[in-house]
């Protein structure tokens, strides 16, 4: 049927028809009767749209880990170098070993995420892109990119290379080179140290040339005006002679912390752990400085806040050092109030006790950064310190290794315009605190020691029998009149074969034997008087400081050491240490004079040396011996001038072309002025000798005749012999003939 009729009704009455006409297509939907190129037109695109659907949900459902065949993936997994395989869509498709173990994972675990899941740091720059995302818009190599990643706390560094692949996809790896960023940065820091430390090097040298010319001016300067004979009395020369011996000290303070700074780093830094009486360390400390601080107006304070070890192991002299470098540094840098030394001991673990030593001052402060650096060698806190206060920038980071090598510690808390606390904390042996002394009992010794010393401050001994025994007669006659009139009853005796003679005829409190003599030496001297059974104390004179030489005088049965030229404080330190105390402060000033014997082979040696009243020339704390007399028992006292006879006469030495010198002993004082005339007068004699010794190659001799010359010059204040002789000891047998005359010559 090609036709077909559909009535139309309207109001239920035939309203018209409408007629629809048939046609065959003769094909699929009329397909047929397209033209070819219209149906490949539209074919075409309906079948690649279909395909991209069909792909992308294939695709979206694939499982990714599937996407790397297994042996493709172990051998990925052999890399030392992470790796990772990612899609175009920002998805890992495969990550080796290497890589999950550089971000503590595992490689299950990583695929499938995005990489922006991974938890990369980036840098301060966040406009970075990432490698792949590069590589992704230039569609080219990105190479050598540094990525950061925190694995538990520490900050990992990876250099990154990332490379487009077939399939719209990426492959990067991994570097881990944490290692190098590290030793970059801590090379960086070690080239700015020792950038910081060549300059302040160069700051502490020329700091330090100021420090010592400072001295030596004074040094010179004063000895010129003494030279020259421009004092108007013995008060100002001896004022003069204060500076210079000051000056003098202040130079040696400078070299030995040199010396220590070089052994320090040089590793040759030692300490003598031996038994200490710290108490008494800190006092003597306290009272040698105490005078410094009276300058200032300010005091030195003690206070011992616990029971302390009567004795305990450390070494003394080191922590002598340590305490008088902290105390100066306080007075040095403040300008009101006080300065505490603070004495404690920590017990709260019995097998842990700490001796503390706080120095607390109300100077300047300091802040937090100047703090950690001020034990650093050649720092100060900071440069307006050094010009303002001066100093080496050494002495704290002295203290604080000299610390660490006795076993303790230094620590420092300040604050700006408050003050600061150095504390010095030393572990004290657990049997060392099974004897205490209280803080009642060291004041009541305070107390007691000071009746040893009159209102003026007149050093004495007890009169108790004393034996010196050296070669030198001008040491001899030294020690004997610096004791003597101190209280002691001294004789003496001119090698160790005669003080053995004497010490076992006559009892004696105290012996002072020099280790270096003819006939018998100090040494073997002692040893026998040991292997005798005498037990009397013995102090040993050599002009060798070498610890050594010490620990060759305590094995020999030396108790003490003391060292050429005799430093009279010191001398009278140690001899009141074996001697004891004087019971009654008035005995020194109501007995008579004690008796000085001298036993020598020559008779004129033998004489009893005659000693003015104690009360008139007893020396005075801390002024060496003599200073304090300052009137001469013969001659014109009213004037108190130096008398230009017996400068040129008695007091100094006299060569064609060259320039006088001048003995450092107060030459108004006829017991000093004997010593130094009795020097004067062997002088020629022995320099003939030496002469002759040198010209006939006679070494022993020579050598002999300069530590002679060595020791008495430096005895009797005459120390511009001491250097030359010293060469001239130490040259022998060793020197050219031409070099030793050029010493003698020098002499």
């Amino acid at each position: 049927m090609n036709q077909m009729q559909v009535p139309i009704f309207r109001y239920g009455k035939q309203w018209g028809e409408l007629q629809v006409a048939f046609e065959p297509t003769g094909g699929l939907l009329g397909l047929d009767h397209w033209a070819p190129a219209w149906l490949l037109i539209v074919l075409i695109p309906a079948c690649l749209l279909q395909f991209s659907f069909f792909l992308r949900k294939t695709l979206e459902n694939l499982d990714p880990s599937g996407a790397v065949p297994t042996h493709v993936e172990k051998a990925l997994d052999t890399f030392t170098v992470g790796l990772f395989l990612l899609n175009s869509r920002d998805r890992i498709l495969f990550a080796n070993q290497r890589l999950a173990t550089l971000l503590g994972c595992t490689s299950e675990e990583l695929v499938g995420k995005r990489t922006s899941e991974i938890g990369w740091i980036h840098p301060a720059d966040s406009s970075q892109i990432l490698p792949w995302n590069d590589a992704k818009e230039s569609n080219d190599s990105v190479n050598d990119r540094i990525l950061h990643f925190e694995l538990d706390g520490r900050m990992l560094t990876f250099s990154v290379n990332c490379t487009p692949i077939t399939g719209q996809g990426f492959l990067a790896t991994f570097d881990d080179i944490t290692l190098i960023e590290e030793n970059k940065v801590e090379l960086a820091h070690a080239r700015d140290e020792a950038q910081n430390a060549n300059e302040a090097k160069s700051a502490f040298l020329a700091n330090m040339s100021h420090e010592i010319r400072t001295p030596l001016n004074a040094v010179l300067g004063f000895t010129d005006v003494l030279r020259r004979g421009l004092v108007t009395n013995s008060n100002e020369a001896i004022g003069h002679l204060n500076m210079i011996h000051n000056s003098g000290e202040h130079l040696l303070e400078l070299i030995n912390d040199i010396l220590d700074l070089s052994k320090i780093e040089a590793g040759r830094l030692q300490v003598e752990m031996i038994d200490t009486n710290v108490h008494e360390t800190i006092t003597t400390v306290a009272s040698v400085l105490q005078e410094r601080a009276l300058e200032k107006e300010l005091e030195v304070i003690v206070e011992f806040n616990s029971p302390l070890p009567r004795i305990m192991q450390t070494d003394p002299t080191r922590l002598r050092q340590v305490i008088t470098n902290l105390v100066g540094n306080a007075i040095k840098f403040t300008d009101e109030g006080a300065v505490k030394i603070v004495v404690d001991v920590n017990t709260e673990n019995d097998s842990a006790a700490m001796l503390q030593i706080a120095v607390v001052d109300s100077g300047i402060g300091m802040t937090p950064d100047q703090q950690s650096k001020i034990f650093q060698s050649f720092v100060q806190a900071d440069s307006s310190t050094t010009r303002k206060y001066g100093g080496t920038g050494l002495g704290l980071s002295i203290s604080r290794r000299l610390t660490e090598a006795m076993g303790g510690d230094l620590t420092v808390a300040s604050e700006v315009n408050v003050g600061s606390t150095f504390t010095i904390k030393l572990p004290v042996d657990p049997q060392a605190m099974e004897d205490v002394i209280t803080p009642e009992e060291i004041q009541s010794q305070a107390n007691h020691r000071s009746a040893d010393v009159s209102a003026n401050g007149l050093i004495r001994l007890p009169a108790l029998p004393v034996l010196v025994v050296d070669d030198g007669e001008a040491n001899r006659r030294l020690i004997e009149l610096v004791l003597g009139r101190a209280g002691a009853i001294v004789t003496t005796a001119e090698n160790g074969l005669e003080a053995i003679r004497m010490i076992s005829e006559s009892d004696y409190s105290l012996v002072l034997m020099d280790m270096q003599m003819p006939v018998l030496d100090g040494y073997t001297a002692t040893q026998r008087l040991r292997e005798c059974g005498v037990t009397t104390p013995v102090i040993a004179l050599t002009g060798n400081a070498m610890k050594g030489d010490r620990e060759r005088c305590i094995d020999a049965g030396c108790d003490d050491f003391l060292t050429k030229p005799v430093n009279i404080d010191e001398l009278l330190s140690h001899a009141q240490a074996y001697l004891g105390e004087v019971e009654d402060a008035d005995e020194c000033d109501d007995s008579e004079e004690g008796s000085v014997t001298s036993v020598s082979d020559d008779a004129e040696d033998a004489s009893t040396v005659a000693k003015p009243p104690i009360a008139d020339t007893m020396p005075v704390a801390p002024q060496p011996l003599g200073l304090a007399s300052t009137e001469s028992s013969s001659g014109d006292s009213s004037s108190g001038k130096f008398s230009e006879e017996s400068s040129s006469e008695e007091s100094s030495l006299r060569y064609d072309g060259a320039s006088p010198i001048h003995p450092t002993l107060p030459m108004n004082d006829p017991d000093y002025r004997a010593i130094t005339t009795d020097f004067v007068s062997r002088l020629d004699n022995r320099l003939q000798a030496m002469e002759n010794a040198i010209a006939n190659d006679d070494f022993e001799t020579l050598r002999a005749e300069a530590h002679w010359l060595k020791g008495s010059g430096g005895t009797v204040g005459l120390g511009v012999f001491t250097e030359s002789a010293a060469m001239l000891e130490q040259g022998a047998g060793q020197f050219e003939r031409s070099q030793l005359e050029r010493l003698l010559d020098d002499i």
